[in-house]
């Protein structure tokens, strides 16, 4: 397959030009999806012809509602946006008959990768399957001011919406709790700090946090890829043929939330319309955060993101329970204390301690288990880093070694 590969997250200069951005992603991702269909080694070669073109057509058509909801947008007629892209969401969850777009945060493959569907696991040992379902999941949240209470690590408290701003899937007035899947990750998401304004705390789900929600962005060509092989189940191969087609129905919202604008000029962001209308369906559509790659990655880094370099926005819309400044979302999970980076670097760690593994990635992902070498690489400074040997690694370990409090 010779065709071009769209390459996300895609950048731009200026927020004028988002609609040319994704004009272009468009095109270039329609003629990478008439490619995958004409692999004969493939397992699309499973799909008829009718069904391909009702795909094509479908992605097209998808294409053109993003597009006019954006357009309705700057005509002020953000209620038809809204429902638009709520409809859309709906129909693409409807057809997905694996629980690949929505499903339980503890199931996801946004947090769990291959692990629930036979199709994708089919090179991975029993022993690894079983090491990716098992182990706790973990996360982490950063701030650059330093709090001895664990609370100040929750999102904007609901008293001070004022302070909530703008920010791909955080809409004005409405606080959301980030987490990422590696310390790494909510570093660069903090725009690189420095270490010592460079503040972490760890984050395990309850019981009621595992059954959260989420819609799954996480997609990237290099899956697809995956997907086609020509080595697949026969047996589950309506499974299979399902994700594929939830995969290639949902990879244009995907790019509409992946162009990032360089520019820090400018109050307002075209490339955050369509993350904050899909935020303002969460609700109806029972769903209680969103995943995505960072886009703070280069578009070349695509291919090793994961599972390091996952975040999960929650939006606080109701308030808890048990203190009615936060959101539900913070009774649902359980947080430790900050650390500082900087001063856990200047520590002096034991060989022991140096190769304690108490973070899901260091229990599940080992390299010296041959899981899969991507998902022990990341790039740093442009060049490919096995995690392990990273301080972020041992700093991981570190915090979720640390206790964890409930609201």
């Amino acid at each position: 397959m010779d065709y071009e590969i769209v390459r996300l997250p895609y950048e731009i200069g200026s927020d004028a030009d988002y609609i040319n951005a994704f004009d272009k992603c468009m095109r270039t991702y329609k003629k990478w999806v008439a490619g995958l269909f004409e692999d004969r080694n493939g397992i699309a070669t499973q799909l008829s012809i009718t069904e391909k073109q009702r795909i094509i057509n479908a992605i097209r058509t998808d294409g053109g509602i993003i597009k006019n909801c954006i357009s309705r947008y700057y005509a002020g007629d953000i209620a038809t946006a809204t429902k638009r892209i709520g409809s859309l969401l709906e129909r693409i969850i409807l057809d997905d008959k694996n629980g690949f777009i929505k499903s339980d945060i503890d199931k996801n493959y946004c947090s769990r990768l291959c692990a629930n569907y036979p199709f994708l696991n089919i090179n991975l040992s029993s022993e690894q399957i079983k090491r990716m379902l098992d182990n706790e999941l973990t996360f982490f949240r950063a701030r650059k001011e330093y709090f001895t209470d664990y609370s100040e690590m929750y999102h904007i408290p609901l008293d001070k919406r004022d302070l909530v701003g703008t920010e791909r899937f955080s809409v004005p007035g409405i606080p959301c709790l980030y987490l990422g899947t590696s310390v790494y990750d909510v570093w660069l998401e903090m725009g690189r700090p420095a270490y010592s304004d460079f503040n972490v705390s760890a984050i395990k789900l309850t019981e009621k946090g595992k059954k959260m929600q989420i819609l799954n962005l996480v997609a990237t060509p290099y899956l697809l890829l995956g997907l086609n092989s020509p080595i697949g189940d026969e047996n589950n191969m309506d499974s299979n043929l399902s994700i594929i087609k939830s995969l290639l129905r949902i990879y244009p919202l995907v790019i509409a939330t992946s162009i990032r604008n360089k520019s820090p000029r400018g109050k307002f962001r075209s490339d955050y319309i369509i993350s904050h209308l899909i935020m303002l369906n969460l609700k109806k559509l029972g769903i209680d955060g969103v995943a995505y790659l960072s886009k703070r990655i280069l578009s070349s880094e695509e291919d090793i993101v994961l599972p390091q370099m996952v975040n999960v926005a929650f939006p606080a819309f109701e308030s808890s329970s048990v203190n009615e400044k936060y959101g539900e979302i913070c009774e649902k999970i359980q947080i430790t204390r900050p650390a500082n980076y900087e001063e856990f670097l200047s520590l002096e760690l034991g060989s022991a301690e140096c190769l304690n593994k108490n973070s899901y990635f260091a229990k599940t992902f080992d390299d010296n288990q041959n899981l899969y070498s991507c998902v022990n690489r990341v790039k740093i400074s442009g060049k490919d880093v096995v995690y392990q040997n990273t301080g972020f690694y041992r700093f991981e370990n570190h915090l979720c070694e640390q206790k964890f409090y409930k609201l």
